[in-house]
């Protein structure tokens, strides 16, 4: 009996104790995880606050992305383990050990008065984490310029320390209203797998399907509207080096100041060669450059000089007046070695070809139109200029026509040499 009254002691001294040693570890892995984000540029940390409890500990965490001035507001709610109920995840239940279950409110733009996007998950004792993101249904001030309208829907999501990475969200539908216009989406999928390399690059396959995209421009009224498009992204390493292929797809491009019709569209592209390690390096080495153009020229350099670098393009849209066609490669020419800008310029091999019918000028002049009357006609008269310079061809299927050469510091354009003044 007493040793039974010991163990029992045993047990409830554990069970008391190791909430308070989970909820140290929690806030380590909070202050590790501020930590890397303030060493990131496209993050600032302006709030971060974490209130250690025996059972159960808070957090405030504002991350602002400068670029697009918003802030992400986060009120976060940590159970400890190694048995925490704080209805994390409805469909993770029982008493399998864990580090915490969690629940984050996620503000964007960091009003009170907006409606929070519930982020809920459950982190294992190997640290594999499985949650669930739920989006009301509600209109959310982004900024005081921008108002982004959800319908409710619930997404997953699954990672672990090793690497592997899985997000699946639906958005049945969902519109973004800004100064220049409005987007609206329907019945849009986002799916996401991704496992690092040793070198901490992401391998990732992509997946976005939207059933129809409207733009409406707030200006000149109009609206392109695109049914059917999907995009599919995936990211290969073969021996170090790397490849990265983008599909994209569409049924159909309609603008309402175009009577022609686009579609089925397509494009492809295919960068592959690029050296896993050096591609690294140039991650690293970010951080710590200026920012400016000039900068990452080296780093281009020594990405391209890594490797056997290549690229290819494909562009294939249908229309009733003539197919648009587009084809573009660019390689490195075998044995030359890169270590100036004047020597990426010898590397360079790049050959492309592009046709195109009357409808598809129509469309640009459209889209040039947006900055104005001045602005369209300037690109008519450019776009006449290049047919008089014999840039341009007309061919007997009614399209234009243009092709590019370029190796060992000439460009040739429709077999013509363009010279640097030109």
């Amino acid at each position: 009996m007493r040793k039974i009254f010991m163990a029992v002691v045993v047990m409830v001294v554990i069970a008391a104790v190791t909430p308070y040693w989970f909820g140290r570890e929690i806030e380590n892995h909070y202050d590790a995880y501020i930590d890397e984000i303030r060493h990131r540029q496209a993050l600032r940390v302006v709030t971060a606050e974490f209130q250690r409890g025996w059972l159960e500990s808070r957090s405030h965490t504002v991350l602002e992305l400068p670029q697009l001035r918003l802030l992400l507001d986060f009120q976060q709610r940590f159970g400890h383990g190694p048995f925490p109920q704080i209805g994390a995840i409805g469909s993770y239940t029982g008493f399998t050990p864990r580090m915490v279950d969690a629940i984050s409110d996620l503000r964007i733009g960091g009003s009170d008065e907006s409606v929070p996007i519930v982020i809920s998950a459950r982190v294992a004792l190997d640290g594999t984490t499985q949650g669930q993101i739920d989006l009301p249904s509600a209109t959310m001030a982004l900024d005081p310029q921008r108002q982004l309208d959800t319908v409710a829907s619930t997404g997953w999501f699954e990672f672990s320390p090793q690497g592997p990475v899985h997000l699946r969200l639906p958005l049945p539908k969902s519109a973004l209203a800004t100064p220049g216009g409005s987007l609206e989406l329907e019945k849009l999928a986002l799916e996401i797998e991704s496992t690092p390399t040793p070198q901490g690059i992401p391998l990732a396959a992509t997946a976005i399907d939207i059933g129809r995209l409207q733009w409406r421009d707030t200006v000149t009224a109009a609206r392109t509207t695109i049914t059917e498009f999907e995009l599919r992204s995936r990211l290969t390493d073969n021996k170090g080096l790397l490849e990265y292929r983008l599909q994209a797809a569409a049924e159909g491009i309609v603008a309402n100041h175009d009577p022609e019709f686009y579609g089925p569209a397509i494009f492809d592209l295919d960068i592959k060669g690029l050296d896993s390690a050096a591609i690294a390096s140039a991650r690293d080495s970010l951080p710590a450059m200026p920012q400016s153009a000039m900068s990452l020229i080296p780093i281009l350099i020594a990405i391209f000089d890594a490797g056997q670098p290549e690229l290819h393009a494909a562009l294939d849209v249908q229309t009733s007046e003539g197919a648009i066609e587009g084809r573009l490669n660019l390689l490195r020419q075998p044995g030359v070695t890169v270590s100036n800008v004047l020597g990426l310029l010898q590397a360079v091999q790049l050959n492309a070809h592009l046709l195109f019918p009357d409808s598809a000028v129509a469309l640009f002049f459209m889209a040039r139109s947006i900055g104005g009357a001045t602005e369209r006609e300037d690109a008519r008269a450019q776009f006449q200029e290049w047919i008089d310079r014999g840039y341009l061809r007309r061919r007997t299927d009614k399209r234009y026509e243009i092709k590019v050469r370029y190796m060992n510091h000439e460009l040739l354009v429709n077999e013509m040499r363009l010279e640097p003044t030109q």
